[in-house]
């Protein structure tokens, strides 16, 4: 007796897709911009491979492993906490999704998929085909093809989540939901404990024990971040200055140029024509 078995279907056209990929070894004090909280319009995608980091999306934190992905979708804040001041190796991607979506809804169907933990096996593969797309002599038939087996990696992993066991305390969490909402006001450390009903010194060290910085560092990280981002879109520094609660614009150009490198304009002028 004769069997058949056929299948029939449409591969849809797929859209350019542009992306990065870099492997990197950097420290707390190389690793700055990465390490303020900040928002891509791509995906992110993070894959540790040695150091004690953790990342924290939005008002979790998820501490990372070797081989552990953390993922961020475009919009989403999120930024690497160090635990020690030795360095860590990862690899990095970075990709615009928006004009093939349907391929990656994957990523998009639970709001709270930042973190994936493959089985021993992924992991190995994970690495291999990261290598394989940094190298210089790959065709781009192979580079595309490399691509997509990678997310249909990460696609199988993200259908099985672990979990991780640790989170931000509600405490930190509130604390971090409150700087926030009061970015464009002049805040300070006691108005946290002020307005949470905790002392000072609570504040401080919770922010310590959890982000592994004061908490006056993470706001005036988060507010010139935040000021970087308006001067791309096309802020004047008078008013990016302003809109982060620094009224004093002599003081806010003397922060922007100690985290940056730069002053605001230089930031802005550096920035002009890029997406």
């Amino acid at each position: 007796m004769n069997q058949r078995v056929q299948c029939e279907g449409i591969i849809p056209s797929v859209e350019p897709i542009s992306f990065i990929v870099k492997r990197a070894v950097l420290d707390r004090q190389s690793h700055v911009q990465e390490i303020d909280a900040h928002t891509h319009r791509e995906m992110e995608v993070y894959i540790n491979l040695t150091g004690d980091i953790s990342f924290l999306a939005e008002d979790r934190l998820y501490p990372l492993s070797r081989g552990d992905v953390f993922l961020a979708r475009p919009g989403e804040h999120h930024h690497c906490v160090y635990r020690s001041d030795e360095p860590h190796e990862f690899f990095w991607i970075l990709f615009d999704c928006e004009r093939n979506r349907e391929l990656f809804d994957f990523l998009f169907v639970d709001p709270s998929l930042n973190f994936l933990s493959p089985s021993d096996g992924q992991k190995t593969e994970l690495f291999a085909l990261c290598n394989t797309l940094l190298r210089p002599d790959l065709s781009e038939e192979d580079r595309f093809f490399t691509f997509f087996g990678l997310l249909q990696l990460l696609k199988l992993c993200a259908s099985n989540p672990l979990r991780p066991q640790h989170a931000l305390s509600e405490e930190v969490a509130r604390m971090v939901t409150y700087v926030e909402g009061h970015l464009a006001e002049p805040l300070s450390v006691s108005a946290i404990a002020r307005d949470l009903y905790i002392s000072r010194s609570t504040v401080e060290r919770r922010f310590r024990e959890a982000l592994g910085i004061s908490p006056l560092e993470y706001i005036r990280n988060r507010k010139l971040h935040e000021a970087a981002a308006l001067l791309v879109g096309g802020a004047s520094v008078l008013d990016a200055g302003l809109s982060v609660g620094y009224t004093d614009t002599s003081h806010f150009i003397r922060l922007f140029r100690d985290r940056y490198g730069m002053t605001p304009h230089q930031y802005k002028k550096t920035k002009e024509g890029l997406p």
